[in-house]
């Protein structure tokens, strides 16, 4: 079973290349008509050859968006989840998710952050020299798609929740796509935001951020 048929049928793939020499490829999909979406990662040599597969999630919807190698060789995914984290009940419709498996695939743990009454998806993640990571996403406001913040937020290595930052009218368009760590473990993020309400024609705004 190769790449390609591994990865068919699923709405977001993320690919990186491991500090082992392989490929691991992350998804997100229907498995079942009873499960809207599920967490599928997969690991390959490069020649193809399926390593294994291990799937994530539950009875809710479990979307990939980004994924990285930590320092410690270990694997990091964030996205959205509305099923798996680290409490038993998501705080919202969907939450950020921050997944850490190993490179043979076995978990080691999830959590989910999000705040009620919004839907929360993690876009995009980093880890600094201390092994801390930041995550970049969207919050959408009562499930608004016109209506949205960027959040940056931070965890401890262990994926414990350190601090969360809020940014841009809640009644317009705002999204951090990108979060870097730079120089001295600057926290760099990316993302744009919509100057006029409930409006998809008005200009859209880039910016760029630094954060302590």
């Amino acid at each position: 079973e190769g790449i390609q048929e591994s990865a068919a049928g699923f709405d977001q793939v993320s690919l990186i290349e491991t500090s082992d020499a392989h490929l691991i490829v992350a998804g997100s999909g229907a498995i079942s008509p009873s499960n809207p979406s599920d967490i599928v990662v997969a690991k390959f040599q490069f020649n193809g050859n399926l390593i294994w597969k291990k799937r994530f999630g539950g009875v809710g919807t479990d979307v990939v968006q980004d994924m990285i190698e930590g320092q410690d060789g270990k694997i990091l995914i964030t996205g959205s989840t509305s099923s798996i984290g680290s409490d038993s009940n998501n705080t919202g419709s969907s939450d950020i998710l921050l997944l850490k498996i190993d490179l043979s695939g076995n978990l080691e743990w999830s959590k989910s952050f999000g705040n009620p009454m919004e839907s929360e998806t993690g876009l995009s993640l980093a880890e600094d020299t201390d092994g801390k990571i930041a995550i970049s996403g969207v919050s959408l406001v009562s499930g608004m798609e016109l209506e949205s913040k960027a959040i940056i937020l931070k965890t401890d290595l262990s994926g414990n929740f350190n601090w969360a930052s809020y940014f841009g009218d809640s009644q317009r368009q705002n999204s951090a796509t990108d979060v870097y760590f730079i120089n001295n473990d600057e926290l760099i993020a990316i993302g744009y935001g919509n100057n006029s309400s409930n409006d998809l024609e008005a200009p859209i705004d880039g910016y760029i951020m630094s954060l302590n």
